[in-house]
């Protein structure tokens, strides 16, 4: 019995020192409806879900590689109002590598 224990201690050891696997992490970006220009709306709606995925990775113990000086992602906007007064709520995912 106290082998097993010893064993069971060893192997909880062993998987909670794993660092996360290469892998990449979905990120999601909500601006809300507070956006009078559509491509700030989606600048900041990429950014977002971009610092999404990268503390998903972070959490997962990995390390997030991230292009210097760049966001890249997908973004969907929606937008209410007339011409004068017309705001836009975007949504963005992306996906950041992570080692």
């Amino acid at each position: 019995m106290k082998g097993l224990t010893i064993s069971i201690l060893t192997l909880a050891a062993t998987l909670a020192a794993v660092p996360a696997l290469a892998t990449e992490y979905k990120g999601w970006g909500d601006t809300g409806w507070n956006w009078y220009d559509k491509r700030g709306c989606c600048e900041e709606a990429v950014w977002l879900a971009q610092e999404d995925s990268i503390g998903q990775c972070e959490n997962a113990g990995g390390t997030a590689k991230v292009r210097s000086g760049s966001t890249r992602g997908l973004c969907d906007w929606d937008a209410r109002g007339d011409a004068r007064d017309r705001i836009y709520r975007c949504t963005a995912n992306t996906s950041v590598y992570c080692r």
